[in-house]
């Protein structure tokens, strides 16, 4: 079901340049571009594991709280 929503012409100028660079829709672009920072989002978490390693064993309690999202960033 189409959703009207309302962008900055900025905003819709770039996605327009995206849009015809993949010569796809503006739904796919969108849905590209929303993929694209998940995965850009899920790549930090990886620097959260720094420093749990401590003389060769796991810092039981920070992983722990990065298991439930108490020690993100």
């Amino acid at each position: 079901m189409p959703k009207v929503i309302t962008i900055r012409d900025e905003i819709y100028n770039r996605l327009a340049k995206v849009k015809r660079i993949r010569n796809e829709s503006f739904s796919q672009t969108i849905e590209y571009l929303l993929n694209v920072a998940e995965k850009t989002e899920k790549a930090k978490g990886i620097y959260n594991l720094e420093g749990i390693l401590i003389e060769g064993y796991i810092n039981k309690r920070r992983l722990r709280r990065i298991e439930h999202g108490e020690d993100m960033y």
